[in-house]
């Protein structure tokens, strides 16, 4: 999978398309969060955290959680 493979540079686009609110469930799920529980620190709906993730894995070009988790290791979010 070339996704795996892509420059850091590219990464740093992509990471700087994201919406503040993105970026921060992102930063969550990298620390292993669940929606729920990033729902309760957010205080928003936990449908809200579910587009937000659906929205960042679009804009990031992934497709599991261990694309994610991946991906954030790379690029040291967190």
């Amino acid at each position: 999978d070339t996704r795996l493979m892509e420059e850091p540079a590219d990464d740093s686009a992509r990471i700087k398309s994201l919406s503040t609110r993105e970026f921060e469930v992102l930063q969550y799920l990298a620390e292993g969060m669940e929606v729920i529980t990033i729902s309760t620190r957010m205080k928003i709906r936990n449908k809200t955290v579910i587009t937000y993730k659906s929205r960042l894995m679009e804009k990031l070009g992934l497709k599991t959680r261990k694309e994610l988790l991946d991906f954030t290791r790379r690029n040291q979010v967190s």
